[in-house]
């Protein structure tokens, strides 16, 4: 009932263009400014320009596998969450 709840809001975001999919986010070293550049990039995205400048709840980056310094470079942003 729970992955049906989430299947339904994802795809309801997805058809209003809310969602944007990325191949792969990986870094090498856990430095919030190479964190700040992807977001920088990402924010260039028709529909997505508020990424870096929204106060709350600009983005929840959902990872395929643990990467702790990917996590830590994205943990120092209050508008995102960050999960595996």
């Amino acid at each position: 009932m729970k992955a049906k709840a989430l299947y339904t809001i994802l795809s309801k975001k997805y058809k209003e263009g809310l969602v944007l999919f990325v191949e792969d986010i990986k870094i090498s070293a856990p430095k919030t400014k190479d964190a700040k550049e992807i977001l920088s990039s990402l924010s260039k995205v028709d529909g997505f320009k508020d990424l870096l400048s929204k106060k709350k709840n600009s983005a929840y980056v959902a990872l395929s596998s643990k990467d702790k310094n990917t996590e830590k470079s994205f943990s120092n942003f209050g508008n995102l969450t960050i999960g595996t």
